[in-house]
This record gives structure tokens, C-alpha cells and sequence, in this order.
């Protein structure tokens, strides 16, 4: 809800950090696996009005693989789709408000940070019929850019296919490049996020 909308992002140490198997806890917020469900307990304040941000989200992963890829030659930045397709429930109670669609869930792990590894990096996902679509476009510091295109089936297959081609779209606010991949003229919706390192569209 565009009037409900809070942006919450604190820096915290690894104090503050708290994991077994099943669950990750960072300051008041917990996220727990119960075997079937992901769910994250949120506990935050807003920036910069110091509002709070409280809610429950369930993820119901429809596929798990156990697979991970490789972004640079060096394998030294692996990205692991934990859960691409899959149901998202959501209640919050500070802002009030609820919702359910589609899910994801992916992790990166990295022996550098990721700013050392990469000069840009660019992903996006679709949600088709019975497949998620994954798209990644790197472009590392050393070595040669590397691009993905891989199909998530709820079958469990895993097929790439032939991406479309790269077409830009109009810059952001701080001046990023942003582009896609479309078979036809891709139009600019929204701006979700907007940082001078990072969008979100």
C-alpha cells in the first residue's frame, strides 16, 4: 500500500546476530523454519520517522532445490534459489495491512564483499503458469561477464532457456543503469527502491 509504505534497514553487529538449524534471529526480528513454512517475525523501526514495523510473513515453498550456481569464473559468489516458487502470506499489524501472492527466496554467499567481486550486477524473476523464470546478469571486476537464464518447474526440473535480448531503461534518480531482458519494449511500472548502489523496479 503506496500509503502504508515504510522503509526499514538497521545496521546491527554480530551481537546482535543468533542461528541454529532452524531458525535466524537478528536484534527482534526471527525467522524460523518449521519443516514446511519459512517464517519471519518482524520487529523493526521505519527510517528516517522512527515508526515501528511489526508483522508475521509465511513463506509455503511449492519447490526447494538443493542446488546453488556460481556467479564469476573464480567461484568465489554463489547464489542458492531456497525457495523459487512458492506462496507469501503476510500480516502486519504496525502498518496495518495484509496480503498474498507469489513467493521467493534465494541466498548469496560470498568469500569477498560482494562490492569487491562485481562492478554491476543485475537480477529479475516472473512468475509463469507453473515455472519461475530467473534471470542474472554479472559483470565481474576480473574475468568475463557471466549471464543466467534458468527455468524452476514445480516438477523439480531445472532447464535453462534462451533469455531475450538486453534493452535499457531509463536511468535512476542517483544515476544507475538499469536494464532488462524482453522479447518485445519493456516499460518502466514502478520504482520500488532507489539508492545511489541499488534499485528495485
Amino acid at each position: 500500500s503506496r500509503g502504508a509504505a515504510r522503509w526499514a534497514m538497521t545496521e546491527r553487529s554480530h551481537a546482535a546476530l543468533s542461528r541454529t538449524r532452524d531458525t535466524f534471529e537478528i536484534g527482534r526480528s526471527l525467522m524460523r523454519f518449521d519443516g514446511d513454512h519459512f517464517i519471519i517475525d518482524i520487529d523493526e523501526k521505519a527510517f528516517p520517522f522512527i515508526a515501528p514495523v511489526r508483522g508475521c510473513v509465511r513463506v509455503s515453498p511449492s519447490l526447494m532445490p538443493a542446488r546453488s550456481f556460481a556467479l564469476d569464473d573464480a567461484g568465489r559468489h554463489i547464489w542458492q534459489p531456497i525457495a523459487p516458487m512458492g506462496t507469501i502470506d503476510v500480516t502486519m499489524q504496525t502498518p496495518a495491512l495484509s496480503w498474498r501472492g507469489h513467493a521467493y527466496m534465494d541466498h548469496n554467499r560470498g568469500l569477498e564483499p560482494i562490492e569487491n567481486g562485481f562492478a554491476a550486477w543485475e537480477w529479475s524473476r516472473s512468475q509463469g503458469q507453473d515455472r519461475s523464470l530467473i534471470l542474472f546478469d554479472t559483470q565481474p571486476r576480473l574475468g568475463t561477464s557471466r549471464h543466467l537464464s534458468l527455468s524452476f518447474f514445480e516438477d523439480g526440473r531445472i532447464e535453462p532457456f534462451v533469455a531475450p535480448a538486453r534493452k535499457a531503461m531509463p536511468r535512476a534518480f542517483w544515476g544507475m543503469s538499469r536494464h532488462t531482458r524482453s522479447e518485445n519494449n519493456p516499460r518502466l511500472l514502478r520504482t520500488l527502491e532507489d539508492a545511489p548502489f541499488y534499485t528495485r523496479n
